[in-house]
């Protein structure tokens, strides 16, 4: 729907069911246990159901997994910090930002502080409306 966050902020529509996007974000919940992978996910008050959901697909310690809301809004300032900390962390470490292709494009090429891209960085850019137009070439089995 027009009315939700997902159109507003991601300009995402879906009508629900399986997508080729939806398979990789999932696939990309496995394999990092132990490891320094970090999840951000809806907190019980925004979707109770929603984060039982994640939690249970997840291959994570808990002290990995937060809620996604605290990288967003008032908090945005102090997200683009801790991202920044990440990018200049000797010895560097690896970070993949996964978001609209108008705010991936705004961090790399606006952010003052970032005057190259890391090698530890990467990005996955979605596109306008991603569950329909990505179509996944993920290594996943």
């Amino acid at each position: 729907p027009r009315q939700s966050q997902a159109y507003e902020q991601d300009k995402w529509m879906f009508e629900g069911g399986e997508s080729e996007l939806g398979k990789d974000l999932l696939w990309s919940l496995t394999g990092h246990f132990g490891q320094p992978y970090f999840y951000g996910f809806a907190s019980p008050k925004d979707d109770e159901n929603g984060m039982v959901w994640f939690l249970r697909r997840t291959e994570q310690h808990c002290a990995f997994i937060t809620y996604g809301n605290i990288f967003v809004n008032k908090n945005y300032p102090l997200t683009k910090a801790l991202l920044m900390e990440i990018l200049n962390s000797n010895p560097p470490r690896r970070l993949v930002l996964i978001a609209n292709h108008v705010s991936v494009n705004r961090f790399t090429t606006t952010h003052p502080g970032l005057a190259a891209l890391p090698p530890g960085f990467a990005a996955l850019p979605l596109p306008d409306d991603a569950p329909r137009a990505y179509r996944g070439s993920s290594e996943r089995p």
